[in-house]
């Protein structure tokens, strides 16, 4: 009787660990092949230290022939250096982009938002380098800060 349970304990937990392991699938899972489509797709970035400064999450993820991976619904999380803990800095979403992993870049030509705790960007297009850090809107901007009066009087502090 005790081989028994033992044999059923250990099926059990052999069934949870697939089912993690399944369930876990999307957000680990490699781009797919040319043409292949993943769902709930995420790149992370790393800087010369080996943090990650950012990472890339898309609903769905298309590789092009040419290297790009098309990317829809992206959001990108830009995370604080400074931190020990992976505490986000700044969000970026647009429907639509095409990101290239081997140089780290992103672009887009669609509706761009991105907001941190002190300002919202909207405009049209995008442009992101990760060894640069550097993500440019293309056309359209609007800046509205939160705090500006604050940030006026006290004269703006790098």
């Amino acid at each position: 009787m005790e081989e028994g349970l033992r044999d059923r304990f250990g099926n059990e937990m052999r069934k949870r660990f697939f089912v993690l392991v399944f369930l876990t699938l999307p957000v680990m899972a490699a781009p797919p092949d040319i043409g292949g489509v993943a769902t709930g797709v995420r790149f992370p970035s790393f800087n010369e230290k080996g943090q990650m400064t950012s990472v890339i999450l898309g609903d769905t993820a298309r590789v092009m022939p040419n290297g790009y991976v098309e990317i829809t619904n992206l959001r990108m999380d830009f995370l604080d250096p400074n931190s020990s803990e992976a505490k986000v800095q700044m969000h970026v979403e647009s429907p639509h982009c095409l990101y290239h992993r081997e140089r780290g870049a992103a672009a887009s030509d669609k509706d761009v938002r991105i907001t941190s705790d002190r300002m919202t960007v909207t405009g049209t297009g995008f442009v992101w380098e990760n060894q640069s850090q550097v993500l440019k809107i293309l056309s359209n901007s609007k800046v509205v800060l939160r705090g500006g009066k604050e940030q006026l009087s006290e004269g703006i502090k790098p």
